[in-house]
């Protein structure tokens, strides 16, 4: 979208057809002069103690409408319905009163630098005021000064986001242990005792109590008393069958794939990445049945493909790390905010 932007001719049609889509969404929640004073002094809601008027509201919902046109350009009408921008509005204003009290502070050059520098304000000779002005007023019906600080608001929250997240590190540990989650593969002998298999050999008696759970009774003392056997070192596959439990070995699998017989791999994977080749497992369980493996074998690992994938999956690994962390200072700001 924004290359396209860049250019002179197809940008004017571009931005034509957006202002068709969207204006008229703005024209309900935009700054109208037919609405009383009175009921843009009203409150709208409270947080941190203090009222929020129906106008300060309205400002943040109108910043967050821009921030979701900026970064979705012309598809935001189709995601439009999906965003939720007025709990975004909420969330835009107790995290801006978190910043002022943290004291977080944008400079006036910050803003300028960061407006100039979007591609949709530029021609060839760079910044294009003529430009900036006419999208301002025909797309997003704002005045340059309400943009402006909308943009403040909005590195503002950007640099309340590093404070928070900035000291979050990865080590080379924890990108290898991810890579070899997706890369890795591994074969295990298994025994599983199977609660719908247990069900079969169970019926209700007269007091009730449930096949259900009769038959994962059933089926976790098999497994206990083979698990018992085996260390003992008995031969898995016959020990298994002695208790009534299915035994089997599988492919080579991945943490993503899907074991026949099993469901997902990523239990499995997990458990078996812990053993050296022909250990047996502890018993564990999933919501299907009671699980003992042995490792069978392992795959060797691509180091070249690791060291290319390393600096593209860290910088991922870290993106997440740090919205996972600000995903929960929200939640928290949000429950002291008392919205």
């Amino acid at each position: 979208m924004l290359h396209i932007l860049r250019d002179k001719k197809t940008a004017k049609k571009v931005w034509i057809i957006l202002a068709i889509i969207i204006i008229p969404a703005f024209t309900l929640w935009g700054f109208s002069s037919s609405g009383s004073g009175k009921e843009e002094n009203k409150a709208a809601g409270r947080i941190f103690g203090k009222n929020i008027s129906n106008l300060e509201f309205k400002k943040a919902f109108s910043a967050a409408q821009v921030a979701a046109i900026l970064q979705f350009g012309s598809e935001f009408p189709k995601v439009e319905k999906y965003l939720d921008l007025e709990s975004q509005a909420w969330e835009r204003l107790i995290l801006l009163e978190e910043a002022k009290r943290r004291k977080v502070r944008v400079s006036d050059q910050e803003v300028i630098t960061t407006i100039q520098s979007m591609p949709f304000f530029q021609r060839k000779s760079g910044f294009d005021n003529k430009a900036y002005t006419e999208i301002l007023r025909y797309v997003f019906r704002l005045q340059p000064r309400t943009f402006e600080e909308q943009m403040r608001q909005n590195l503002t929250l950007a640099k309340l986001y590093n404070q928070i997240t900035g000291k979050i590190k990865l080590d080379d540990n924890q990108i290898r242990q991810e890579w070899l989650k997706n890369n890795k593969e591994l074969s295990i002998y298994y025994i599983a005792g199977l609660f719908a298999e247990g069900a079969e050999q169970v019926k209700p008696n007269s007091q009730n109590i449930s096949t259900n759970e009769e038959s994962k009774k059933t089926v976790q003392n098999a497994i206990t008393a083979c698990a018992n056997d085996l260390k003992e070192n008995k031969p898995f596959n016959q020990t298994a069958k002695a208790h009534g439990l299915k035994a089997g070995q599988t492919k080579f699998f991945k943490s993503s794939d899907e074991i026949d017989g099993l469901g997902k791999a990523s239990l499995f994977w997990e458990k078996a990445n812990d053993l050296k080749e022909d250990q047996v497992s502890e018993v564990f369980s999933n919501s299907q049945g009671y699980y003992i493996i042995k490792l069978k074998a392992v795959e060797p690992v691509d180091e070249e493909k690791f060291a290319k994938d390393k600096e593209a999956l860290g910088e991922n690994m870290l993106s997440r790390e740090k919205d996972r962390v600000f995903g929960e200072f929200v939640v928290e700001t949000k429950k002291k905010s008392g919205k």
